[in-house]
């Protein structure tokens, strides 16, 4: 069975695999522009930077699709799980704002899950909800575990909000994104 996670990412594969095609067409053309006895080593220099340029210019479009594509799929379950349910009450908003500046203090899971246990217990909803997105960005996962197991109808969003979350901030996903979407190297 595949995860939502898995799902969410195999949405991605398009760009990639776009990606991929545009990175092997610079490079047949490389070698084509490289075997051209009518070309100087200048002449080829300058048709090759061209056709780099070019490819680059579509592989840092691709990167903007995928990037804005991860934006968005976070943006959507932050919304539908955090969003706001009045637009029009002052008193929701200035609680809302409240809660995420408070959540937006803590320095560590310890401190969440203790100030989240304080939440639930007092039925601050906005509080806990602005812990939770807090939590979810940082990789508290025993603070997420808590908050799903009180709110089991919103666990499978807010697990798919951590993962992409987490998986797309560690150091060898920005690494491959940035080769996959990358014409320096050819």
């Amino acid at each position: 069975m595949t995860s939502e996670f898995e799902q969410f990412d195999q949405t991605l594969e398009p760009l990639r695999a776009e990606a991929g095609t545009v990175q092997s067409s610079l490079a047949a053309a490389r070698r084509q522009i490289d075997s051209d006895p009518t070309l100087s080593d200048e002449g080829r220099r300058e048709k090759f930077s061209t056709l780099r340029d070019n490819a680059q210019a579509r592989l840092d479009q691709l990167k903007a699709a995928e990037v804005k594509r991860i934006q968005d799929k976070i943006t959507s379950l932050e919304r539908s799980l955090f969003g706001y349910t009045t637009k029009t009450d002052p008193n929701e908003i200035i609680s809302r704002r409240d809660a995420d500046d408070r959540a937006d203090r803590l320095e560590s899971a310890d401190d969440a899950a203790a100030l989240l246990e304080r939440a639930e217990r007092a039925g601050d909803t906005h509080l806990a909800q602005a812990i939770v997105r807090v939590a979810a960005s940082k990789g508290y996962a025993n603070v997420v575990k808590a908050y799903e197991d009180a709110h089991p109808g919103a666990g499978g969003k807010i697990s798919l909000l951590s993962q992409i979350q987490q998986s797309t901030s560690q150091a060898n996903y920005l690494m491959g994104r940035t080769y996959a979407y990358s014409a320096r190297g050819i």
